[in-house]
């Protein structure tokens, strides 16, 4: 299983890229913060909307008295292949 890592990435298309080189059960870090967002959060959505990955989120951080938490947002690829 592959693990992708796009946090760092400036180009517009490493979303893109990424969903053509993973497979089934391979992911995809688009996005750590309070909320979703970042760069990719479109093109994760798409994606999902499209079957391609199944959007999901990993707790990493919580502030006990803010009660705010920190989140990973991941990209899991479905069996669905992938065509530009």
């Amino acid at each position: 299983m592959t693990e992708l890592d796009l946090l760092d990435a400036k180009n517009k298309s490493a979303f893109t890229d990424a969903l053509n080189t993973t497979k089934h059960g391979d992911t995809i870090t688009y996005h750590v913060g309070i909320y979703a967002g970042g760069l990719f959060k479109n093109d994760a959505l798409a994606a999902a909307n499209a079957g391609l990955v199944n959007l999901v989120q990993k707790r990493l951080f919580k502030n006990k008295a803010t009660r705010v938490g920190l989140f990973q947002y991941v990209a899991q690829r479905t069996k669905k292949r992938f065509k530009k």
